[in-house]
């Protein structure tokens, strides 16, 4: 079990956040502030035009995340640089 701050956020893309898909990229830089986790999630099939208008992402806490997708704790227990991509057995770690 994961004993980090759940309550730090992470920028999640409007697919996952609004729309419901499942993450399927996530990468880990560091920080931009205190309530930052530096965790940046994604559906996976985002443009780089809808990544890039801010309308289309959502600051959660990583706690809702988990709440949805339990296999997520493990993955945020990665340090900054960290990046994964779902596979057909679950996440893998992937090049970012």
């Amino acid at each position: 079990m994961w004993f980090g701050d759940l309550a730090k956020a992470a920028i999640v893309s409007a697919r996952v956040a609004r729309d419901g898909v499942p993450a399927g990229w996530l990468y880990r830089e560091d920080p931009d502030h205190d309530g930052d986790s530096g965790w940046r999630v994604f559906a996976g099939d985002e443009s780089q035009e809808y990544v890039d208008d801010s309308a289309n992402a959502a600051v959660v806490p990583l706690r809702d995340l988990i709440k949805a997708e339990p296999a997520l704790e493990e993955l945020f227990e990665a340090p900054s640089g960290s990046a994964f991509e779902r596979g057909a057995d679950g996440f893998v770690k992937a090049e970012r």
